[in-house]
């Protein structure tokens, strides 16, 4: 092989190496919101070691997050040009921003009940130690977080 073909051939296989890694590396696991909450789902399971029963009360807390972040974003591009109209206007609506706030804090508390039942049964339903185990991670978590910042 000419020393010129060898150099295309190692460009084009190095290249080949470096896209696919950035390719693979550039797939994350928290685009999706429904892998997202099955990875939770999955990871709290592993963690908590958790019982048939169990499992299935994280998941309808799963689908009930999933059903309100569903409701809140449905109106999200009518919200965000009604935004953009007003920022191009010399004063601001607060009045119509008001309005919006609002909206939103009626939706959440709609939602909130359903949310906070199926939270309250999951974690009802965990023993002592799960419990104990799960108040232990909340606590580091808030370390990581406050220290990160």
């Amino acid at each position: 092989m000419k020393p010129i073909s060898k150099r295309i051939v190692i460009l084009l296989a190095g290249s080949a190496v470096i896209v696919g890694t950035l390719a693979a590396c550039g797939h994350h696991r928290y685009h999706d919101p429904e892998k997202r909450g099955e990875w939770i789902v999955e990871k709290v399971t592993d963690e908590l070691e958790l019982n048939e029963s169990q499992q299935a009360k994280l998941e309808t807390v799963r689908k009930e997050i999933l059903t309100v972040r569903k409701d809140m974003h449905a109106d999200r591009k009518n919200v965000r040009e009604e935004i953009l109209v007003m920022l191009d206007q010399p004063q601001l609506d607060r009045q119509k921003v008001l309005s919006m706030v609002e909206q939103k804090t009626v939706s959440i508390n709609q939602h909130a009940p359903q949310v906070v039942n199926a939270l309250g049964d999951f974690y009802d339903s965990l023993s002592d130690e799960q419990r104990e185990e799960l108040r232990e991670h909340f606590a580091d978590m808030g370390e990581r977080h406050h220290h990160h910042w």
